[in-house]
């Protein structure tokens, strides 16, 4: 009697409780569940049935709990390889399937990604890309692969119902921000991103059809998102040619002629023209756009009204104006009256000051190699140079002098051309040229030629055959470094057995 009781019990509870029954046949993996969970989705929109029973809500749960349990794995590489994994998937088999639209806006259903959010915000990304460049580098791909997925296309091209807007866009941000939190731990090389051409050129494409519906929910935010991984990529100068086949010179200098964009996109459009103006590919792809008279139109429209105001913007767009504008023009060309640019060279010398006497060598979101390019073209007129050397307001400068100071910083760079950083080369060659644009002057020669460790790496120097230097995209300005060092030795009259190098 004992027994039949207990039988009649479990019948009871199967009967009442299906779903249990149903429960515990679900798969115990997350690539079947998906797969699973899509043939379920599929065999729904066939029968014109869109709504979240009791089934889906089982794989939900269940889908969801196998992301929480990723957690628990020992190495964080497997933990985050999994979850970008299983974003794909999400991406690929769930959000492709629109003729499920009330289940795939609802928010029962959207917890799936926001769980694999949640299991990525308990790692610790940035240290693990610090700590491991080259697993970094595996990340960027596969992000960049997320970017290519035929829904992120579709939604790019604004083909994919606009009733998912919203979520899409918030997936979209977290693929080009996990672009952008890897950049800065990469060493790019040359083409490295040529594949990426295509989705980099959607991108920028995608910003030029929204830049003014940016009061649409969340527009805004996904601009701002994809113009910071853009600006991110562009900041690294070796990938500039990549970046300019994406006909970005066009649109960004479009941008900053319009009167109607929001200083939200034109605001980082001068940084970008700044980047991409640091190599030479960049200039001309920016004077094949009249980007000069562009410019000049900008600061009529924008700079002169607020030529006094000292708020954060206009100080910053002001500075950014004459780097782009120097970068851009021929030194014999860039003569704007030295009253309008005193503020601007003083926060020039600032920067090389600051960025200089880092550890980093950065300052300001500054490379050291920015401002002292710039400060190099500037300074072939002697005026805007005597201002710099004598005149110029800076502070905490640990050298006694200008002069001392841009020698001191020549000789920390001394090592350059044994490495293969292309900043720090960059950043001898600017020095070099800028001390021999000093050294044409009889009043600052006995200073230069006092300095007996800046003679002797001068000399060490004149004579490098340079066969090590990585001329990526030294600004053509510029000479060389054995030219402008033999060059120097002969205007403070050394004894020079390379002076033969200079013709």
């Amino acid at each position: 009697m004992k027994n039949n009781k207990i039988f009649n019990l479990v019948v009871s509870l199967s009967e009442l409780s299906p779903s249990l029954k149903e429960e515990s046949k679900l798969p115990d993996d997350l690539p079947t569940l998906f797969s699973n969970l899509r043939e379920i989705l599929l065999k729904k929109s066939s029968e014109n049935n869109d709504a979240i029973d009791s089934n889906i809500s089982q794989y939900i749960e269940q889908i969801k709990t196998k992301i929480q349990e990723l957690t628990n794995l020992p190495e964080r590489t497997e933990i985050f390889d999994k979850l970008q994994a299983t974003l794909k998937a999400y991406i690929n088999d769930l959000l492709s399937i629109t003729q499920c639209l009330n289940i795939l806006s609802d928010g029962t259903f959207q917890e799936i990604f926001r769980r694999i959010i949640s299991a990525e915000l308990t790692i610790d990304l940035s240290s693990m890309f610090k700590n491991d460049p080259k697993y970094a580098r595996i990340v960027c791909d596969r992000s960049f692969e997320m970017l290519s997925l035929p829904v992120i296309i579709d939604f790019l091209n604004e083909k994919y119902p606009s009733k998912l807007f919203t979520h899409i866009a918030c997936v979209l941000r977290v693929i080009v921000h996990r672009i952008q939190s890897t950049i800065e731990y990469i060493t790019f090389k040359k083409n490295d991103l040529q594949n990426q051409v295509p989705s980099l050129r959607l991108l920028v494409e995608y910003i030029d059809r929204n830049k003014q519906n940016l009061d649409r929910i969340d527009m805004g935010i996904t601009l701002d998102g994809i113009l910071n991984v853009i600006w991110a990529l562009v900041d690294d100068t070796i990938l500039v040619p990549t970046i300019v086949e994406t006909n970005c010179a066009t649109y960004f200098v479009k941008w900053i002629s319009m009167k109607d964009v929001s200083m939200n996109i034109q605001r980082p459009c001068i940084h970008l023209l700044h980047n991409l103006a640091r190599h030479e590919q960049g200039v001309q792809a920016l004077n094949n756009v009249d980007c000069i008279n562009v410019l000049k139109e900008f600061k009529q429209r924008i700079l002169d009204p607020n030529k006094a105001n000292n708020d954060e913007l206009y100080v910053e767009l002001r500075l950014l104006y004459c780097m782009v504008l120097s970068l851009l023009t021929e030194p014999k060309e860039n003569r704007e009256d030295l009253n309008n640019l005193r503020k601007v060279l003083d926060r020039l010398m600032q920067l090389v000051i600051d960025a200089g006497q880092s550890d980093t060598n950065k300052c300001g979101g500054f490379h050291v190699s920015e401002p002292i390019v710039v400060l190099t073209k500037l300074c072939v007129h002697d005026e805007i140079l005597d201002y710099i050397l004598n005149e110029a307001q800076v502070q905490n400068m640990r050298a006694k002098s200008k002069i001392q100071f841009f020698c001191q910083l020549l000789m920390k760079f001394r090592g350059a051309l044994a490495s293969e950083n292309e900043l720090d080369q960059l950043t001898l060659t600017a020095l070099f040229n800028m001390i021999w644009s000093i050294s044409f002057h009889d009043k600052y020669i006995e200073e230069l030629k006092s300095d007996s460790k800046f003679l002797i790496t001068l000399k060490s120097l004149a004579n490098d055959d340079g066969e090590s230097w990585v001329d990526q995209y030294v600004p053509r300005h510029m000479s060389s470094i054995p030219k402008a060092a033999n060059g120097i030795l002969w205007n403070l009259d050394e004894d020079n057995p390379g002076m033969t190098n200079l013709d």
